[in-house]
């Protein structure tokens, strides 16, 4: 992979959380590198990309580059759940799994209105939640997906989705809906934006970011603006001294 010199990444990591001692990801060419840590140490870690897909198996020191399953035209990312990975996009097989991270099996049970996953999250009980485009789907235990919510214009669309202290919570243009048995669902209007805007459950916080624009709450009802976390990730670099 060769980095783009006039990009820099900043990966805020809690080491306690993922077991990860030390990791270096690059900014590749496709704009979009995540990583996706399983819980204990000493484990593989995936790293994805829209184009790209990487496994380390010595903690982040070495990445190896990986076949991206057939059917998966775009990778949206990948996230640890049930003892395996699910690994997740667009294309006519939208989502794969995998116990170690190296050989993919196909979740074939989608409906076929489900084209892709833009988002993925579980609530630790086998309850999976996703998003794409205007909807909201759900399966138990990864398997027999199906729509359960939509966004009420079509002009509006899904971005991302997390479980944080008992509920789902997905954002998307100008929405933040939240829901404690992923059936039923309570929308919340405001934060206009229409890009790149992720939910991001740390502790005992819930953090909508966009950029450097972050807001976080401690219910996923209220929210209120902060600027402290990763502030030296954020802060633009200091004019020269003439």
């Amino acid at each position: 992979l060769e980095p783009l010199e006039i990009s820099t990444v900043e990966v805020c990591v809690d080491a306690s959380q993922s077991g990860l001692e030390e990791a270096t990801l690059t900014l590749t060419d496709d704009f979009s590198l995540t990583l996706t840590a399983r819980i204990e140490a000493a484990t593989p870690l995936l790293a994805t990309g829209t184009r790209t897909l990487q496994i380390s198996e010595d903690r982040g020191k070495t990445w190896q580059a990986l076949e991206i399953p057939e059917g998966l035209t775009t990778i949206r990312g990948a996230i640890w759940a049930r003892e395996r990975f699910w690994l997740f996009g667009e294309g006519s097989s939208p989502l794969w799994q995998s116990t170690n991270g190296r050989t993919w099996s196909q979740v074939a049970d989608l409906s076929p209105d489900i084209t892709g996953i833009t988002a993925l999250a579980e609530d630790g009980q086998g309850n999976f939640m996703g998003v794409h485009e205007q909807a909201i789907i759900h399966a138990q235990d990864g398997t027999n997906w199906t729509r359960v919510a939509e966004t009420v214009s079509e002009e509006e669309t899904f971005l991302d989705i997390t479980f944080f202290k008992g509920t789902f919570v997905a954002v998307g243009d100008s929405i933040t809906t939240i829901s404690e048995d992923g059936q039923s669902w309570k929308e919340r209007r405001g934060w206009e934006t229409s890009m790149n805007l992720r939910v991001i459950a740390s502790g005992d916080h819930v953090l909508r970011v966009q950029g450097t624009n972050i807001q976080l709450s401690e219910d996923a009802k209220t929210w209120k603006s902060d600027y402290t976390f990763c502030r030296d990730a954020m802060a633009p670099p200091s004019p020269p001294v003439i």
